[in-house]
């Protein structure tokens, strides 16, 4: 006997609601969806910079999400090397993009006598969120934007 299974999946009704669906309700539904897995892939991001830095987790703070829907949909995460919350208070008390730095590594750094100041190692927290969310964004993109639709259906009064 063999496990496999064949799981059928038929979304017409879906399509047949969202096609019903003004552009207004359309955008809210595309909102919804890239709101809810970006939130979801910026708190794995979180997660593996706070691992990364050896659980500080005030290093994740600096992690923030933008949604595109312009001329393409989608999102990213990164690292913002301006914004006031992704600055680090140093001992010195100054502000520095210490997460921007680890995020892509720097060289080694030296003053105008040549003596050394260091350098910041690659940390890899971003490489590390893109290899444990590639395989399940898609798949959690569609089950949002089911979830979205199926609101929106009920809210005008569609059964489902």
């Amino acid at each position: 006997m063999s496990n496999n299974t064949i799981l059928e999946y038929d979304d017409r009704n879906l399509q047949e609601w969202f096609k019903a669906m003004n552009p207004k309700n359309r955008a809210k539904v595309l909102r919804g969806m890239l709101r809810q897995e970006s939130t979801r892939v910026l708190k794995v991001a979180k997660e593996k910079a706070t691992e990364r830095f050896g659980g500080r987790r005030d290093m994740g703070k600096g992690l923030v999400r933008t949604v595109y829907r312009d001329k393409a949909v989608g999102f990213k995460v990164g690292v913002s090397p301006k914004a006031k919350k992704a600055m680090h208070l140093n001992r010195r008390a100054l502000l520095k993009p210490v997460l921007f730095w680890a995020a892509i590594g720097t060289g080694e750094r030296r003053n105008r006598r040549g003596k050394r100041l260091g350098k910041m190692p690659y940390k890899g927290f971003l490489a590390d969120t893109d290899a444990a969310v590639k395989g399940s964004v898609m798949a959690n993109m569609r089950e949002e934007a089911t979830k979205e639709i199926i609101k929106i259906a009920r809210k005008y009064g569609a059964e489902v």
